[in-house]
């Protein structure tokens, strides 16, 4: 008996759902926490001296997806343990992270910290903001994305902790934050911004700030706001 031919039709597979797979691929790639970086021998000798190390490094970005940001990493003569308990204490922010002018855990759902934040941008405005933080501790891992179920000043921010325990009671603490205004900036707050290199200014505060926090507790009090002189405007 001739058996026929049969002619199988190409079948088009809608383009979204290829993206939804490729998606959902880096989702499982990159779900869990990164591991410690390696470091230079530079880099450890500027960690060892109690200063931050800055880089571009490729991160998980909290939803499943590789994004490229800055990282500031800072050693802290401090457990994992006694870091979180830090980390974690929103509501005494204001005490010690200069232009955080008021901060208020609104709410607590398992992992999740819901978190009211009021920052001074450089004496020239306040922006007002909730964000909802994801605690992950068997990953020593604090991931983070604005709530956008309330009404916030800017579009997005992401970011994370990221903690590798060491040897004598030491930690490696990372941390970055991405913020997207979404929004018109006054001429002036833009110009200062840029002048000021606020990212990275920002990414050494937040790093040094904690780490004075934890090894001192709560004797220490932050740093004065950073403002804006004349000459910066």
């Amino acid at each position: 008996m001739k058996r026929e031919k049969v002619m199988l039709k190409p079948v088009r597979i809608p383009l979204v759902f290829c993206v939804l797979l490729a998606l959902a691929y880096i989702s499982l790639a990159y779900a869990a926490a990164p591991p410690a970086p390696t470091l230079t021998a530079a880099e450890e000798t500027t960690l060892a001296g109690g200063k931050p190390v800055f880089r571009e490094e490729q991160f998980d970005d909290g939803a499943g997806h590789r994004s490229g940001r800055a990282v500031a990493y800072i050693i802290i003569q401090a457990p994992p343990e006694k870091i979180w308990a830090q980390i974690l204490d929103y509501d005494h922010y204001a005490e010690f992270y200069p232009n955080v002018h008021s901060v208020k855990l609104t709410k607590k759902e398992g992992n999740h910290y819901y978190v009211y934040f009021v920052l001074d941008i450089v004496g020239i405005m306040d922006l007002n903001y909730n964000v909802d933080h994801t605690y992950i501790p068997e990953d020593n891992r604090l991931t983070w994305k604005m709530d956008q179920s309330k009404t916030n000043d800017f579009k997005e921010t992401t970011g994370f902790w990221q903690i590798w325990p060491r040897a004598n009671g030491q930690s490696l603490v990372c941390y970055s934050v991405y913020i997207e205004t979404g929004k018109w900036v006054p001429g002036v707050v833009q110009k200062a911004v840029d002048k000021i290199g606020l990212t990275t200014w920002s990414l050494q505060k937040v790093v040094n700030c904690m780490k004075k926090r934890v090894e001192l507790g709560a004797q220490y009090k932050g740093e004065p706001d950073r403002k804006l002189d004349q000459g910066e405007l």
